[in-house]
């Protein structure tokens, strides 16, 4: 009895990710034998923001710090990854863009590269590991994308939904906000405004952060519609997981431009 107390009371190893897309696909590999914390809950930007107190602390505790690297997280204390950290943008080799965790042939390779990283520190565990893959991965496949979806042209308001637009077959033909917080140019604006009525764009694709009013602008001009995707899990009650975020998001895109 003693000892079986021991064993159940072994604690799990500290699993602490910068966004919690990351944090979702990393519970799912690593079920109940990790524990799991993100950094961001889900309503903050990324690009902007700051870490507060006590996640240095949470920072410095884990035994694996997962995060997605490429200038994402450049509020990162420098030297606080050392062995511990582990950049699954750098790891899959990427260059630019970072919103990989947007896309569902992405999401599979940040799950094969967090497989690799709890393995690493729990090789005990690596058929566990292996079998909730296999399953994780049956989730993704069983998400239904639909034809209407292919070929459509949209224009988008950030960069951030580039790799999940190309897995639909949906051309993004011009990205207005091509720099995080730095609002446009009125030529650039001017240049959108000409797109979207030359190629008769009917929807920009968007998500809820400050777009310095941009759309709206841009809606009275033309009278495209506008599509709000959610850029992570935990930004609106319900969206708690990185298969529920992926299926919103498409869903959303069928509603505006097929509906």
């Amino acid at each position: 009895m003693v000892i079986w107390l021991v064993l159940a009371f072994t604690p799990r190893p500290f699993i602490v990710c910068s966004l919690p897309a990351v944090a979702s696909i990393v519970q799912e590999i690593g079920g109940n034998k990790v524990e799991v914390l993100s950094i961001l809950q889900g309503v903050e930007n990324p690009h902007t923001f700051s870490l507060r107190p006590g996640d240095l602390k949470k920072l410095e505790r884990a035994n694996l710090i997962f995060i997605i690297g490429l200038h994402m997280e450049d509020w990162l204390p420098e030297g606080i990854l050392k062995e511990r950290g582990y950049s699954l943008g750098d790891s899959l080799g990427i260059k630019g863009n970072p919103h990989l965790w947007l896309s569902i042939k992405y999401t599979e390779k940040i799950a094969e590269e967090v497989e690799k990283g709890l393995v690493k520190i729990m090789p005990e565990d690596s058929t566990y590991f292996k079998r909730r893959m296999v399953v994780f991965k049956s989730m993704l496949k069983s998400i239904k994308v639909s034809d209407c979806l292919k070929h459509r042209k949209v224009v988008t308001m950030f960069p951030a939904f580039d790799y999940l637009l190309k897995d639909l077959s949906l051309e993004n033909i011009y990205t207005i906000i091509n720099v995080p917080g730095k609002r446009p140019s009125p030529r650039r604006i001017s240049e959108a405004i000409d797109i979207i009525k030359k190629n008769r764009i009917t929807a920009i694709v968007s998500n809820p952060f400050n777009d310095f009013g941009i759309s709206d602008a841009i809606v009275k001009e033309t009278g495209v519609k506008v599509i709000i995707l959610l850029p992570q899990v935990g930004m609106e009650e319900g969206i708690d997981t990185q298969i529920g975020l992926l299926k919103e998001n498409i869903r959303r895109l069928v509603d505006g431009l097929c509906g």
